[in-house]
């Protein structure tokens, strides 16, 4: 788990800071440390919650099997079933969501999120 934390928060900015004898368009925007990061903690949550769900899914049928005709049991198993279904749609909806944005604005990848300096 900490490696995948040093691996989201890893990039460091491609330009220096801004010195205060320099130029203002020789420096790095102070939201330019997000353009790694954005790219990282999205690659990382979306498979994290596919998984999850997975498993979520898993036990949902796991408690529906081994109920045994009761019915608050039943009940427990469709509601868990339900929401890892629901989480799932809600999932790639998201995802979804994103990448039409991204074809619409012109970026090629979710990953590839950069702050604009106008500088």
């Amino acid at each position: 788990m900490l490696t995948m934390l040093s691996a989201v928060f890893a990039n460091p900015p491609t330009t220096p800071p801004c010195d205060p004898n320099e130029p203002v368009g020789n420096c790095a925007s102070p939201l330019s440390n997000l353009t790694g990061t954005f790219g990282n903690i999205i690659g990382i949550l979306i498979p994290i919650g596919g998984i999850i769900l997975f498993v979520m899914l898993i036990i949902g049928g796991f408690y529906f099997i081994t109920s045994s005709g009761d019915p608050r049991k039943v009940e427990g198993a469709k509601g868990t079933l339900t929401y890892a279904i629901a989480g799932i749609v809600i999932l790639v909806s998201a995802f979804l969501i994103i990448q039409i944005i991204a074809n619409f604005v012109g970026v090629p990848s979710i990953l590839n999120f950069n702050v604009y300096n106008p500088n």
